[in-house]
């Protein structure tokens, strides 16, 4: 079995965004500065841009192709690799904690909250992205 530099790169930018994401909440719970920072920024962005809207459509995005790959893993033939069938539950559940977070967080919940769902976004986004290319490689071997 050959790692390919893509899945590679999947990998390494979903941990990246979900380190990142912890980090922020981190920094917002005890570092007074980068809070006001984000009280200052926080508060424009909340009144330019509609963030209900926002958040629904990135969801229904990142549920759209995460249901595509790990239906192209699942509707194979049955003697696909444990790799695809672990990268396929990892999806899954990424995608839930991404409806979960995008449901109950809000600014009540951190500062950092204009941060935290962008990065925990993009790390869903690219573990589903992982997924697609690791259904289109395990289709291609065949």
């Amino acid at each position: 079995m050959k790692i390919r530099k893509s899945h590679l790169i999947m990998d390494f930018l979903a941990i990246i965004m979900f380190v990142g994401a912890y980090y922020c909440k981190m920094f917002a719970d005890t570092k007074l500065g980068f809070v006001r920072w984000l009280n200052y920024n926080g508060s424009k962005l909340a009144a330019a841009v509609p963030i209900a809207r926002i958040k629904f459509v990135t969801f229904l995005i990142i549920a759209v192709i995460a249901v595509l790959a790990i239906g192209r893993i699942l509707r194979g033939k049955r003697n696909f690799r444990i790799v695809d069938i672990a990268i396929a539950v990892a999806t899954l559940i990424v995608t839930l904690f991404y409806l979960y977070a995008t449901i109950t967080f809000t600014y009540d919940y951190s500062e950092a909250y204009f941060l935290l769902l962008p990065l925990i976004a993009l790390g869903t986004l690219f573990t589903a992205i992982r997924c697609l290319i690791s259904s289109k490689v395990h289709k291609d071997e065949k």
